[in-house]
């Protein structure tokens, strides 16, 4: 537990003051933090994980995943969303944000066009 509560400290830091700070935790489990929160009027559920080699993150829209994937465990298994990898937390950030801002823009029906 002591990982995962530094992950959410260092989480908590870098996004001060970004769009990604108004996002909630949901779960904190063995080097996941889960979040959910509003970009630009799309509710998204965010993993930041920690890998042996690398971070990183799946980003999913809320309303293409049932919310009983929205647990550390399940996140990384649904085919729906993008992932994104760096071996810097600031950096691995900085890419959220910007898959972020693309997938606001995606049409609303998009969760069809995803199956």
């Amino acid at each position: 537990m002591g990982r995962t509560m530094s992950l959410r400290r260092d989480i908590e830091r870098i996004i001060k003051g970004t769009p990604l700070e108004k996002f909630k935790v949901l779960e904190e489990d063995r080097g996941c933090v889960l979040l959910m929160g509003v970009y630009r009027d799309r509710t998204f559920i965010v993993a930041f994980m920690e890998g042996d080699r690398s971070r990183y993150a799946k980003i999913v829209l809320a309303e293409c995943t049932p919310s009983s994937y929205w647990h550390c465990d399940y996140i990384e298994y649904v085919p729906q969303g993008l992932y994104v990898f760096r071996d810097n937390l600031e950096r691995l950030i900085n890419v959220v944000l910007v898959k972020l801002e693309l997938m606001s823009r995606s049409p609303q029906d998009i969760c069809k066009l995803i199956e």
